[in-house]
């Protein structure tokens, strides 16, 4: 006998059902009349059905059997991902020192002078070398502290990394976070010789809210810097194939929101946005109970929503592939265990937030063999969304998985809501349909 999944959407658009599975990830269109069957087949364990669109609807993960528990297929998923062996993920802080002292920084206490030494680079490459005969890609995210300040340092890891992934048939991805003060032209074709992908660089609104809370040691200020490294990526970026995607993270809280519109604006203006992507980011602060200072996230979602109708209002250039739903069996470093965060001592975390606090450290990649796997590893590892009462009976419980990094949760006190998902996965569903219908309509 059959039964119908438990994580089936079904959308009305135009003249046509869309059919989603967040187990699956599947997606289908359906003639009014299939779905009425299918609503009417269901209650009946799907006897009758025409034996092609059962089979169809059965590939797609929207009909299973009767005796099948999804919520263990989702769990078995889940850990697999989690215990994967095939992915090495490094989080890497060539420095940890910034140029920047920006007051909100989680790093701001533990930043000093300290980089990187030959034997703690050693140590990162033999890490990267013991485990390429079972890995088949290697992701490395350049962090700080300020990355761009150990530029060589990252030159010679990526050289080291880049080979034993040639010589081992292993697939090489690499990002960095940065505050965009030194990236010039010159850095840029650095970092493009580097196969860095993908850039992120953070602006706190336009020059008048910037400079109050991103500035140099000092509090000298550096948004025109910036958005003049910016305007000279643009003038090579059309020269080079395979340019960065660069995108820009604005930091939101009460004081800046006013400035976010007028930095689309601005951005719009100088065409930056024909090549750079844009993202608003919540602010949070365990100590504003209140919420003076930083919004709640209800207060977020809806602030998200209205920075997508400013971008649209002012005609925004850059235009993403329509964002598909993403199956998740885990969110970051501390729930994937062939993850890890080693800033320039060497210490090894769990977590970007925990770097600089030694307490936090589970080991030191110069003795990577005595790493010490104390408590919070375990709970952060193994966290379970599907043993949650509300997760557990979520319909999209799949691409949500518990909603977030289980440490950024507990440190910021924050508590995602499911409705921002719920509300973002019918748009995501429906965008990427209409997109497709585009493209078999040329």
């Amino acid at each position: 006998m059959k039964k119908a999944s438990r994580y089936n959407h079904f959308i009305m658009h135009n003249n046509s059902v869309i059919a989603y599975n967040a187990r699956t990830n599947a997606l289908a269109e359906l003639e009014k009349e299939i779905y009425e069957s299918f609503k009417k087949c269901s209650s009946n364990h799907f006897k009758g059905m025409d034996t092609s669109l059962l089979d169809s609807l059965e590939y797609g993960g929207f009909i299973v059997d009767e005796d099948i528990n999804e919520l263990d297929i989702v769990k078995h998923n889940m850990y697999l991902s989690r215990f994967s062996t095939q992915q090495l993920g490094l989080t890497i802080a060539p420095t940890s020192n910034c140029n920047f002292r920006c007051p909100y920084c989680y790093e701001k206490d533990v930043l000093r002078s300290s980089k990187m030494n030959d034997e703690i680079a050693n140590g990162i490459v033999n890490l990267v070398r013991n485990n390429a005969n079972t890995i088949n890609m290697l992701g490395v995210t350049w962090y700080g502290g300020e990355p761009l300040l150990e530029v060589n340092r990252i030159e010679n890891l990526t050289k080291a990394f880049k080979e034993i992934c040639n010589k081992n048939n292993v697939k090489y991805q690499a990002n960095i976070v940065t505050n965009g003060y030194l990236l010039d032209k010159k850095m840029i074709l650095r970092l493009i010789d580097l196969d860095i992908t993908s850039i992120q660089i953070t602006l706190d609104g336009t020059k008048e809210y910037h400079d109050q809370t991103r500035y140099l040691i000092g509090k000298k200020p550096t948004f025109d810097t910036i958005i003049k490294n910016l305007l000279s990526c643009n003038d090579i970026r059309k020269e080079i194939n395979d340019f960065p995607k660069i995108t820009i993270r604005m930091n939101i809280n009460r004081a800046n929101y006013e400035g976010c519109e007028k930095l689309l604006i601005l951005l719009h203006k100088n065409k930056i946005d024909e090549f750079i992507d844009f993202y608003p980011a919540i602010v949070t602060d365990p100590d504003d109970i209140d919420f003076k200072e930083v919004y709640t996230v209800e207060e977020f979602e809806k602030i998200k929503k209205e920075v997508e109708l400013k971008k649209n209002k002012i005609e925004w250039r850059f235009q993403n592939t329509p964002q598909y739903p993403d199956l998740k069996g885990n969110w970051c470093v501390c729930d994937m265990y062939n993850s890890f965060v080693i800033d320039s001592d060497g210490e090894i975390y769990k977590c970007w937030e925990l770097m600089g606090n030694k307490n936090n450290s589970i080991g030191n990649i110069s003795d990577h063999k005595s790493i010490n796997y104390n408590s919070d590893y375990y709970k952060n590892l193994l966290e379970d969304p599907t043993i949650n009462d509300t997760c557990s009976n979520c319909d999209i419980l799949p691409i949500c998985n518990g909603g977030g990094c289980t440490i950024y949760r507990k440190n910021h006190k924050y508590k995602p809501t499911c409705k921002f998902y719920k509300d973002t996965l019918i748009k995501q569903v429906i965008d990427t349909f209409d997109n497709l219908q585009d493209n078999i309509d040329r």
